[in-house]
């Protein structure tokens, strides 16, 4: 009987920080709230146990001696002379790396601001808009909530008639090294 999975431990910690901010832009009053996440695990260290776990499938599939190489052929690291990025596991080159595996530790940060604009346009409605901003800044945690590199933009509009009903428009887009809307192609040429 061979057990195809093993059991971890995961610690987590969230602090959560609420500030109203005062009448600015035109708005009669603001909201800013900020969050700190960070994960822990008893997952093993790899270059001691020789076993990764928990790639992220953004991150491509990563190279196996169990596939005889033949992955490494098409995803070019052989080839790819350059140690830097079969080091650093480069996006253009998924499989030559070991990035994206579960590490020990992982953290983030993210803020959100929004305004408020009561009797829009003299009318009932409350308009709100906001932004949100989020960088995963170090580490892969074990259930995906953590991918370093990742910043999420959210802006948002949000329309409020008498209280009752109401009605949210937003936007998300991932910037700079978000790449965990994966290609899944091997190479990119």
């Amino acid at each position: 009987y061979v057990r195809g999975y093993d059991l971890f431990d995961k610690k987590q910690l969230q602090l959560n920080g609420v500030g109203t901010l005062p009448a600015m832009l035109g708005a009669t009053n603001g909201l800013v709230i900020g969050e700190m996440m960070a994960q822990w695990n008893n997952v093993p260290d790899p270059t001691a146990s020789g076993i990764h776990y928990g790639r992220n499938f953004v991150v491509g599939v990563a190279n196996s001696p169990t596939w005889g190489g033949a992955l490494a052929t098409l995803q070019n690291c052989a080839s790819n002379t350059n140690a830097t990025t079969q080091a650093n596991n480069n996006w253009y080159y998924p499989g030559c790396g070991t990035k994206g595996f579960v590490t020990d530790n992982a953290y983030s940060a993210a803020v959100r601001v929004s305004l408020e604009y009561p009797n829009f346009m003299g009318s009932s409605w409350v308009v709100s808009p906001s932004l949100f901003y989020r960088r995963d800044l170090h580490g892969f945690s074990m259930d995906s909530q953590i991918v370093e590199g990742r910043q999420t933009i959210n802006p948002g509009l949000n329309f409020n008639l008498n209280k009752a009903h109401n009605i949210r428009i937003d936007y998300t887009t991932y910037a700079d090294a978000a790449n965990h809307l994966a290609n899944f192609h091997l190479q990119r040429r």
